[in-house]
């Protein structure tokens, strides 16, 4: 090809690549939200959910870096969504929604696919068509465009940003002397990765523990030999027994009350106990006549965490200022 057909054809690829600039736009948007409201559905926290659409310089760089003929048909990433999971065991839920929310052309694990010696610590790719369920004017345009999600940890994620940003693509781009220490680090962070995951797991463990500890309790009449000492798993599984009828809190909301309650001498479950049954019929009747409400003003009841502050705040004024309030909590008869 001669350097003024090149050109043309250069000029071929960009004119249409801004003719379907719009739908890659729309099935971007359309990719994200999908695997957004999958995610939320299934109780799945994640550290992001991005996507993109690879610009025009990019994608002429790319053009030219793989030799492509046919670039709309051999480019599988001009869309493209990445998912940052938290854990290792994440990776496997993420496939099964992917699975059901899109059809799954390819999937390449370039973890367990790399060589055992390799530096690189990478994440999964899936190469992606909208589901044959999304039929309609809205998907007309964007069904057929093929789309690429990648899925990683967020320790593969910090390498995958460090890699980028010293520009070493492969082994053999990197300079003999740091070999070595390149593949000990991707070593570190495959082990805390693993490391992490079973953090998650003997968390999950000890709130199943401290379950299992009330229950005992409650048994004896609530007579146990020592107290129990709250930590964000005893304090969780306490008020999930008592405000079963309210929604779980998140995570964080009981370790910051655990810090609050431990603050003003709140300590174990047993004192707990008591100063959230001093001051719940208070707070119950504050709720009823004050309650929190939605963006839309639909009235809401508070979570297990926001009655249990309730109830401590009623006969504990210095717990609401410790809080950050600048007045004590005042009741309503």
């Amino acid at each position: 090809m001669t350097g003024e057909d090149a050109n043309d054809q250069v000029q071929q690829w960009l004119r249409q690549y801004d003719e379907n600039e719009p739908r890659y736009e729309a099935l971007e948007e359309e990719v994200g939200f999908t695997l957004t409201k999958a995610i939320d559905s299934a109780g799945l926290k994640v550290h992001s959910i991005v996507g993109r659409v690879k610009d025009v310089e990019t994608f002429l760089e790319k053009i030219v870096r793989k030799g492509y003929t046919e670039p709309f048909d051999q480019m599988v990433d001009l869309v493209g969504v990445r998912i940052v999971c938290l854990f290792i065991d994440d990776l496997d839920t993420v496939d099964g929604i992917i699975r059901r929310c899109f059809n799954v052309l390819k999937r390449e694990d370039k973890v367990r696919s790399a060589d055992p010696e390799s530096w690189s610590y990478q994440s999964i790719h899936y190469d992606c068509i909208l589901a044959d369920s999304d039929s309609g004017a809205r998907y007309d345009e964007i069904k057929a465009i093929t789309f690429e999600i990648q899925v990683r940890t967020i320790l593969q994620d910090a390498w995958a940003t460090v890699e980028h940003y010293l520009a070493y693509k492969g082994l053999t781009t990197v300079p003999d002397a740091l070999k070595r220490d390149f593949s000990a680090l991707a070593g570190l962070f495959h082990i805390a990765d693993d490391q992490f995951q079973k953090l998650s797991n003997a968390s999950r463990q000890s709130e199943v523990e401290a379950e299992d500890q009330l229950g005992e309790a409650a048994a004896a009449g609530g007579v146990m030999d020592e107290p129990i000492r709250l930590n964000r798993s005893t304090l969780k599984a306490a008020l999930r027994q008592m405000f079963s009828d309210r929604r779980e809190s998140d995570d964080v909301q009981y370790s910051e009350l655990v810090d609050q309650l431990v603050h003003i001498g709140i300590s174990d479950v047993s004192s707990l106990r008591q100063a959230i049954a001093d001051g719940i019929d208070q707070a119950e009747r504050f709720e009823r006549k004050v309650p929190p409400r939605d963006d839309d003003g639909k009235k809401l009841r508070y979570t297990d965490v926001g009655m249990a502050r309730m109830a401590v705040d009623v006969n504990n004024p210095t717990f609401r200022l410790l809080r950050g309030f600048k007045e004590p909590w005042k009741t309503i008869d």
